[in-house]
């Protein structure tokens, strides 16, 4: 009873009456049988337990049996011809004469309903979340262990009622509803409509798998700067994958390089909450499942990057695990996979990472994007799947933008340190800028031809600008020092260097940080998550720590104590109600040339070089104007505060702008720029000036006379020593007039 005979092989196309059993007589009574793998071929009267009936058979099940009468007379799955009695006999992804997954073939080319004599049976599949409360009985279906592993799957006649219970009946937080889906396994076609009423399913005539769809909370907000799309749910943040990894809508064609969608450019979003992702194991291993998906893809043939705006405001990504193995399945692993866009403010915690190539805590490939003020916590780890995964870091995997002011504590494995590439606590590889970033208390391992270090593993054709690390460990060796890039510091761009960390917040560096835009120098210093300007503002300032301004960063500032001696005039008159706070200048060419104290309050400002800050179309209409009027900027800096949109030049001619403009990664969109001569750009004509920092898209419109030359998305016409750097112009057009 239950036994299972399989394999057996009848073709005996000129006799009649095949089957396990030829004949069966009225007294016989045959039950319990599971043939399975049987190839039963007769003249007629042919069918998998018997030919044909006389007797009894029950509960016999046939599954993948191939059953043929060559006179097509009296085919069954169960039997070719019955006069006895059938009764709860079920069959299983038969082929009956020539009919593949056959139904209506039980006995004699038709299914037996009555008492469920010889009827098809189907695999219903529930998916997570669902489960089946109707118990499994005779008069339903059988259950069997099909694929050997132990565990019997249930195979439901047709017509059956199964009554299913939805575990995500009470939506869950970040979702508006739950729908239950039933879809044949086969080919996917959507049969929910004549399959399932409520939660009740009628057993269809296929293999089907029960699905449920939860409908994320949309996206509050309108995309815009001043209204962004608010995420705060992990369903959210997965809508967000889900939108920007399929390849709809514009694409630029790069012929063999397969069609790059660019997408959300000129959006935003902001993160509204922490968000934490449910997980079952903290295993480094592509064998697990992944509960995450990384923002922006590559397939080979269709790139989708994220190309927006996207804010954390400090708030905390956690519990995410990517295990991912194979070759283009597995390339670039992160928070986001492939970037272009501005990401920042964002902290990555409790996360597992594993990928192939370009492979990073924040974004696995950063291409012409910017990175800022993120933060990679020491429960974070990034683990390579195999040999030959390259790119790995703690921020980035590989970077050809920008990344700013980030820290990272990950920890990063590998899988064969002979066979892989590009290992570094910030970024893998770095053909971009790596700018003021600190690695305290990464992991990095020692990778291929000496293409690790605490920063970066290599840095060719990149930009270092003062990058630190503390009490790392790099290729076994803890505190490691000299270990910076590519096995080695690089003096202002990846060395040691001594911090301050506030572990209840994030590590912040306290050391002197100076960013060299052209010719001009503009000191910054970053200080409890703090930048100050010399934009001529005060600054307030207290620290933990002593400073000697000879020397220091804020040395050439003009710095001042709160003076709160006798007779200083600070302190509170309670009959007026004011607050007097007088100040005495400790700068060299002040009163008192010495020390910031530990603890004491301090204002600090600078000098301005900044000549002018542009926010706004109107801001560069005025600034376009000015220099026109014959101020061309030598020797002062123009920085660009926001993304805006222009359509007119700067620089004439007779008025060349001659000074630098740092862009700050923001970015100009030319509306249709167009001149009735030579030399159309938004820098029409320059000398001598730098260009900084700078991204351009839109149009630039071709004149019809001979003089229409010397378009650009960036400069027209340059004389002297003009310098361009870290900029770029990304999908501007260049139409000529019809």
């Amino acid at each position: 009873m239950g036994h299972t005979v399989s394999g057996i092989r009848i073709y005996s196309n000129a006799d009649s009456y095949q089957g396990l059993f030829g004949q069966t007589g009225t007294d016989a009574c045959i039950q319990g049988i599971i043939l399975t793998d049987a190839r039963i071929t007769g003249y007629a009267n042919t069918g998998g337990i018997a030919g044909s009936n006389g007797g009894t058979l029950s509960h016999n099940r046939v599954i993948g049996a191939v059953v043929a009468a060559t006179t097509d007379n009296n085919n069954g799955a169960i039997c070719g011809a019955n006069s006895g009695t059938l009764e709860n006999n079920y069959y299983h992804d038969c082929t009956v004469a020539g009919v593949e997954n056959a139904t209506g073939k039980g006995c004699n080319n038709d299914d037996v309903d009555d008492n469920n004599g010889a009827m098809p049976a189907f695999l219903v599949t529930p998916g997570e979340g669902i489960t089946i409360q109707t118990p499994m009985a005779d008069d339903l279906g059988f259950s069997y262990d099909s694929d050997g592993d132990g565990q019997d799957e249930n195979y439901w006649r047709k017509g059956a009622q199964l009554i299913l219970a939805n575990q995500f009946a009470n939506v869950p937080e970040g979702y508006t509803s739950s729908t239950i889906t039933v879809t044949k396994t086969a080919n996917g076609i959507d049969i929910t409509s004549n399959a399932l009423n409520g939660t009740t399913l009628t057993v269809p005539t296929a293999d089907v798998t029960v699905t449920v769809t939860l409908t994320p909370i949309p996206w509050s907000g309108t995309g815009t700067r001043d209204d962004p799309w608010v995420i705060s749910y992990a369903s959210q943040l997965d809508l967000l994958a889900q939108r920007v990894n399929s390849a709809t809508g514009d694409y630029e064609d790069y012929g063999n390089r397969g069609k790059y969608y660019y997408k959300y450019k000129g959006k935003y979003f902001v993160l509204g909450a922490d968000i934490t992702y449910n997980h079952d194991d903290d295993a480094n291993d592509a064998v697990y499942a992944s509960n995450y998906t990384a923002i922006g893809c590559d397939f080979g043939n269709q790139v989708c990057f994220f190309s927006g705006h996207f804010d954390g405001r400090g708030h905390t990504v956690s519990g995410i695990r990517i295990y991912k193995g194979a070759y283009l399945a597995s390339i670039n692993q992160g928070l986001f996979g492939k970037s272009s866009g501005n990401i920042r403010g964002i902290t990555l915690a409790d996360a597992r990472i594993t990928g192939y190539y370009n492979t990073g805590g924040i974004v696995g490939h950063n291409e012409r994007g910017t990175i800022s003020d993120c933060h990679i916590a020491a429960d974070v780890y990034i683990h390579a799947a195999q040999s030959g995964a390259d790119y790995h870091g703690g921020i980035v995997g590989e970077n050809g933008g920008t990344i700013d002011q980030c820290t990272s504590a990950a920890t990063l494995t590998i899988a064969d340190a002979d066979n892989s590439y590009c290992y570094g606590g910030i970024a893998g590889d770095n053909y971009g800028t790596l700018r003021d970033n600190l690695a305290i208390g990464a992991t990095v391992p020692a990778a291929a031809d000496n293409s690790y270090g605490a920063i970066c593993g290599m840095s060719d054709g990149g930009t270092l600008e003062n990058n630190y690390y503390h009490a790392c460990t790099v290729a076994g060796t803890e505190n490691a020092t000299s270990v910076g890039c590519n096995k080695a510091d690089v003096t202002d761009g990846a060395e040691p260097g001594i911090i301050l960390y506030d572990h209840s917040s994030r590590t912040d560096i306290n050391s002197s940080i100076l960013t060299k835009v052209g010719n001009v120098a503009v000191p910054r210093v970053a200080i409890a998550g703090r930048t100050l300007y010399q934009d001529g503002d005060w600054n307030t300032l207290c620290l933990p720590f002593d400073v000697a301004l000879a020397g220091s960063p804020l040395e050439g500032a003009t710095v001042m104590e709160l003076d709160n001696r006798e007779g200083s005039g600070t302190g509170f008159d309670a009959t007026t109600g004011i607050l007097t706070l007088n100040f005495v200048d400790i700068s060299p060419s002040g009163e008192q040339v010495g020390l910031m104290t530990a603890g004491r309050p301090y204002i600090v400002k600078w000098p301005s070089s900044i000549a002018r800050t542009i926010s706004s179309t109107d801001d560069w209409h005025n600034f376009a104007a000015d220099v026109a009027g014959g101020n061309t900027y030598e020797g002062k800096v123009v920085r660009l505060a926001d993304d805006i949109e222009v359509s007119e030049m700067v620089g004439t001619s007779e008025h060349k702008f001659k000074g630098t403009f740092d862009g700050q990664g923001h970015t100009l969109t030319l509306n249709d720029l167009s001149a009735s001569g030579e030399a159309c750009a938004p820098f029409r004509y320059v000398e001598g000036a730098t260009i900084a920092n700078l991204h351009t898209t839109g149009s630039v419109i071709a004149d019809k006379n001979n003089d229409s030359k010397f378009r650009s998305g960036l400069v027209g016409q340059s004389d002297g020593n003009t310098t361009i750097l870290n900029s770029w112009s990304m999908s501007v057009d260049f139409p000529t007039p019809g």
